[in-house]
């Protein structure tokens, strides 16, 4: 008995030891992505506590940074997404989470009516020559229903200005926009419609 306490105690200590690590880690999705999987993208402010609001929804979060808690600036309009859960509205590290001043006109426009009409395709990530071949990245063989989202272009070019839409013929792809032409690589735009 004496020496399973010893244990527990050596064992006790060693975790006062090790440093806080945080539980929190998202893949990073595609704005239009996470607008087509989530229950709520809204516009809103976080208020003081205090303050009382006759037009108020309330969406909780974690109060800790290590239980995957998210800290809004006070007065500041942001862009906020997330799921219901028990008929709460919760958001957390891993939401769409942006200041909405900090969004491009086409991630607005994308939000008020393009990324619905996109939800019938998906966007994948992938890196570099990998972006031809998508069942490297777990895509099945019906590349039809996807747009290649290439991470690590400056700026994240298609995150921040890419639409993946349907066209005709069945095939997604990427809205040709000025901004995107502007931002992306030329050799992409055999990918864009």
């Amino acid at each position: 008995m004496l020496r399973f306490l010893s244990l527990v105690i050596v064992a006790v200590l060693m975790m006062q030891c090790i440093p806080n690590a945080y539980g929190c880690y998202c893949d990073p999705a595609h704005p239009q992505q996470e607008f087509c999987t989530v229950d709520y993208v809204i516009k809103a402010k976080q208020t003081p506590a205090f303050e009382e609001l006759n037009d108020t929804t309330v969406a909780f979060t974690p109060s800790k940074d290590s239980l995957c808690g998210v800290d809004l600036d006070v007065n500041e309009d942001y862009l906020i997404s997330g799921n219901v859960n028990g008929g709460r509205m919760d958001l957390h590290y891993c939401s769409w989470i942006e200041k909405y001043n900090n969004l491009t006109s086409i991630q607005k426009r994308g939000i008020r009516f393009l990324y619905k009409n996109g939800c019938n395709c998906q966007v994948f990530r992938c890196f570099g020559n990998g972006c031809n071949n998508p069942a490297a990245f777990g895509v099945d063989e019906n590349y039809n229903n996807y747009c290649a989202w290439e991470r690590g272009l400056p700026g994240d070019c298609y995150a921040r200005k890419g639409i993946c839409k349907k066209i005709g013929d069945g095939r997604c792809c990427w809205k040709r926009t000025h901004a995107l032409t502007n931002c992306a690589p030329k050799e992409h735009s055999a990918h864009w419609c």
